[in-house]
């Protein structure tokens, strides 16, 4: 007597006992087809067990993702035993969840494997929050760019590339001029706009390969793979107006007026590490905001 033929043969009682559990519970045969459920798992997919039993994936589910449920059923049954792995389900609605699946084969009187019986577990919550624990760890929470953990990695990643593929990476580094006297003027939710500000106006001035983080507090790093110092000084000078025009448009108030210096730098012409390259950057920058601010400071070759 195989798994299915016993939960039969013990009729409503054993249906009975499988309502009581809160876990999404169902089986189905060697092809496929549903054969019975608990009430927790009509709950899940919103369907009475009269719509879904009998049927296979393919009369319930859009192809896409019962090719998905299909082909995962299908390894299982080649490989019998037990099964745990996490995935999406639909609803009747199209709502979307994330869940664990358990598994387990079920064999006849012959030994031969006759269909799978499955516990899903809702994981949703726990994902969302994974996702969100990754989010703060990757993401600066005011001006959602990049941090600079994430920032870091990223840039020396894409310099990695860079050298494995023998092209120029060129970085800007930004820093808003006389940022600790916007805030002490006009206050600390002003400064937190104009960096939110400027953020988007990196991000609009850069290509979809280009990355740019926030370094800290006023600073900021564009990474432009296969890009020359020359190109990379015309991005920086866009970046620079913009930045201008952004905010000499903000109620015409010239005492609110937002500027930012730069440095650029350019691997492997300026450092062959990013310690090197981002170093180069830095004291190009610092060159000009002491002699003026609002300016476009190159890397100098170093001797030795």
């Amino acid at each position: 007597m195989n798994l299915i033929e016993f939960i039969n043969s013990q009729g409503e009682p054993l249906t009975e006992l499988l309502d009581l559990l809160p876990i999404p519970i169902f089986y189905k045969d060697r092809r496929g087809v549903y054969l019975g459920c608990n009430k927790a798992f009509e709950r899940f997919i919103k369907l009475s067990r009269e719509e879904f039993i009998g049927k296979t994936v393919y009369e319930l589910y859009p192809k896409k993702l019962a090719d998905i449920y299909f082909k995962m059923d299908e390894e299982h049954f080649n490989n019998p035993g037990v099964q745990v792995y996490d995935g999406e389900v639909r609803s009747s609605e199209r709502e979307s969840y994330s869940v664990r699946f358990h598994k387990a084969t079920f064999t006849n009187e012959e030994g031969e494997v006759a269909g799978l019986i499955g516990a899903v577990l809702d994981i949703t919550k726990e994902v969302e929050q994974g996702r969100y624990l990754e989010k703060l760890a990757s993401y600066d929470v005011l001006t959602g760019l990049y941090n600079r953990r994430k920032g870091m990695i990223l840039l020396e990643r894409a310099i990695e590339d860079s050298r494995y593929q023998g092209e120029e990476l060129s970085i800007i580094m930004m820093d808003v001029d006389h940022f600790k006297r916007i805030n002490d003027l006009y206050g600390h939710l002003y400064g937190d706009e104009v960096l939110k500000k400027i953020s988007q106006v990196l991000e609009d001035n850069l290509r979809d390969q280009d990355i740019v983080f926030r370094y800290g507090g006023e600073e900021f790093i564009c990474s432009l793979p296969k890009t020359s110092k020359g190109e990379a000084l015309l991005v920086a000078e866009r970046i620079r107006e913009s930045i201008i025009a952004s905010f000499t448009d903000h109620e015409k108030n010239t005492d609110r007026y937002v500027t930012a210096s730069f440095g650029v730098s350019t691997y492997p012409e300026d450092g062959m590490s990013m310690d090197q390259v981002v170093s180069r950057a830095d004291d190009a920058m610092y060159r000009i905001k002491k002699n003026g601010r609002n300016g476009i400071g190159v890397a100098r070759r170093r001797k030795g």
